[in-house]
């Protein structure tokens, strides 16, 4: 069977953190998944952000974190592996960016954004080829999955912003081809025709 790439993008905000709110959304009265869910990033039309003034503390314990609804799979497709992608931007060398995938009530937390350079766009992956919850390779009743993001700031370095414009999920599996349930029936009168034996 060959092997394909599903891109999910979110639908719908996914259960609450319990102890840290939801980012901030911009352009505001938007939804947390409406301004992230877009094909191509549009980096400051659309984004979700986290943002604070200094205060001298140097742990990143104040944080803000979004968790999402993606659709189902296909039912073609048995799938081997998940990545979430992401796209973030921070404005001081104190802000973070990380994945993570909520199943059971339990995070799992994926690499953070590689940001090399403050004020600049940086693409974040990383890949569970395990399901994390249970060690076992991943099927389809592992899905639909809930999955987002933390932006973290520790006030370090005075105000910092944290911003994510884009995010989603990467489904890679094995694709077989959809079958007809059942062959089509033929109504029509096939008296009609004859066979003529050729000697």
């Amino acid at each position: 069977m060959p092997e394909t790439t599903l891109i999910l993008r979110p639908i719908g905000l996914g259960d609450p953190d319990p102890t840290f709110p939801r980012c901030t959304p911009f352009p505001g009265g938007s939804q947390n998944w409406e301004t992230i869910d877009e094909e191509v990033a549009d980096d400051f039309a659309t984004y979700n952000q986290h943002a604070g003034a200094g205060t001298g503390e140097t742990a990143y314990s104040y944080l803000k974190i979004d968790t999402l609804q993606f659709p189902p799979l296909p039912s073609n497709l048995a799938p081997t592996k998940v990545a979430a992608r992401m796209r973030a931007y921070r404005t001081a060398g104190s802000g973070r960016a990380t994945s993570h995938l909520l199943i059971g009530g339990n995070k799992y937390t994926g690499a953070q954004v590689p940001f090399f350079f403050i004020n600049n766009w940086t693409d974040g992956f990383f890949e569970w080829t395990l399901n994390p919850a249970t060690g076992l390779p991943w099927s389809r009743s592992d899905f639909p999955l809930q999955a987002g993001y933390t932006l973290a700031i520790s006030f370090e370095f005075g105000l910092c912003r944290v911003y994510c414009t884009q995010f989603q999920l990467e489904v890679t599996g094995d694709q077989s081809p959809i079958w007809p349930s059942a062959l089509p029936v033929v109504t029509e009168d096939l008296s009609i025709f004859t066979t003529e034996l050729i000697h």
